[in-house]
């Protein structure tokens, strides 16, 4: 068989990294080898699958200051993302199919990367159109940027879960009880987290679990979110890097940086949520990637809450795996594998028929984070100064979107799945 490409090197496999080559063809893994002739040899890098972030903001359309589909999708190619699942709370609010077709629009004339678009629901109206062509469907049970909230008590909350369980769209929640949630001033750090308690999100996700259905709880951030995993039967949980590295005592510039709902919170949830995303409570890293400008965040009260991560997530935890936070096998499972499974099928393994998308990676080239060497449109990080790993190249469906650290794609490359 004759191959559009071919790579050779490391290859991550069925949870062993072993020598291989990978051939590629129509944007396809078509045969994966001992050797190809003429393979684009890597080495003994380490050649993975690349990611599938299934929760991002791009603020394209309506708040295009902050970050657009180029930059945001240009942002996750060099955190090794190959497809990111963007949230409805844009401007229009994603609920309606003509909302999402205005957006589909605008995504495929300026990604990089593949990408969906989520659903949400407003005033309890599920658009059926809408979520066919979606992956997902996003349920705010708290206020969040955007002032979205769906109100569902337990009746309303089954039949959603009901409905959904004929779709196969994931159902995802911000598990957050907002009667427990105020929405009033806060100075600090300290304040944000009294005012989103942890114990509103022990109680949402209580709630969600109790009612036995299939679904996925978006950023678990504490322990007592992490306890109420224990009860899991069958439903996914994930977990931010914001979460996994920041504290509400976090040494920061400004501390707005940390700004984020739900909240930073203690060491001691920090250290539970590292211990659940080990152990399997937690299935996967999402970034949350949700950019502010600079200005937007001068001011801690006034601030709106979001961090931008999508291009950090990865490199982050690979670092952490030098550290003996996370294991390596458990990494590639929580940043790659478990989102496409979950999400995106398709893609997230080294194996014939599925997307080519694949990025290479050297283990030993730990980099500092900084800021003004990212791409996102908002110019900073909290994670600044902190280790990295970087992918060297990105292939999305076998085209060169990374080119050893350097932008080799193009506008409109990016495609979306499910439209």
């Amino acid at each position: 068989m004759e191959y559009d490409l071919a790579l050779s090197g490391r290859l991550y496999i069925g949870g062993e990294l072993v020598d291989g080559a990978i051939g590629i063809k129509d944007g396809k893994i078509v045969a994966v080898k001992k050797q190809i002739p003429g393979a684009l040899d890597y080495g003994s890098k380490i050649i993975l699958p690349a990611r599938t972030d299934p929760h991002v903001h791009l603020r394209d359309p309506g708040f295009t200051q902050k970050e657009d589909f180029f930059t945001g999708t240009l942002s996750a190619a060099f955190g090794g993302v190959s497809c990111v699942l963007d949230m409805p709370n844009t401007d229009p609010f994603v609920y309606r199919y003509s909302h999402l077709e205005e957006k589909e629009h605008v995504a495929s004339r300026k990604a990089v990367v593949d990408y969906g678009l989520y659903v949400g629901m407003s005033n309890n109206v599920l658009d059926e159109k809408a979520l066919k062509r979606a992956p997902a469907l996003k349920i705010f049970m708290a206020p969040t940027t955007g002032g979205v909230v769906n109100e569902l008590d337990d009746v309303a909350l089954n039949y959603l879960l009901n409905i959904m369980a004929d779709y196969p769209q994931v159902t995802v929640f911000h598990a957050e009880d907002s009667r427990m949630v105020k929405e009033g001033p806060a100075g600090d750090l300290k304040e944000h987290m009294r005012n989103r308690p942890s114990e509103a999100e022990e109680k949402a996700v209580e709630r969600l679990i109790w009612t036995g259905k299939d679904l996925h709880i978006a950023h678990i951030t504490s322990e007592a979110g992490v306890e109420a995993l224990k009860k899991k039967s069958g439903q996914t949980a994930e977990v931010t890097p914001s979460h996994l590295f920041l504290t509400m005592d976090s040494d920061l510039e400004n501390l707005a940086y940390a700004k984020v709902n739900p909240p930073v919170r203690t060491k001691r949830d920090r250290d539970a949520l590292w211990g659940a995303l080990r152990d399997g409570r937690i299935d996967m890293v999402s970034s949350d990637h949700a950019p502010h400008t600079i200005a937007e965040k001068e001011e801690f009260e006034t601030s709106p809450s979001g961090i931008p991560g999508v291009e950090t997530a990865l490199p982050l935890i690979l670092a952490s795996v030098k550290k003996g936070l996370i294991t390596f096998e458990r990494a590639v499972e929580v940043l790659i594998e478990a989102p496409a499974r979950r999400f995106c099928p398709q893609k997230g393994s080294i194996e014939e028929g599925k997307d080519a998308d694949l990025i290479v990676v050297d283990m030993k080239d730990i980099r500092e984070i900084r800021a003004d060497e990212l791409h996102s449109k908002a110019g900073w990080t909290p994670f600044e100064g902190m280790d990295a790993v970087f992918p060297q190249d990105v292939y999305v469906r076998g085209g060169i979107v990374i080119k050893n650290g350097n932008f080799e794609g193009e506008r409109g490359f990016g495609r979306n799945p499910w439209f």
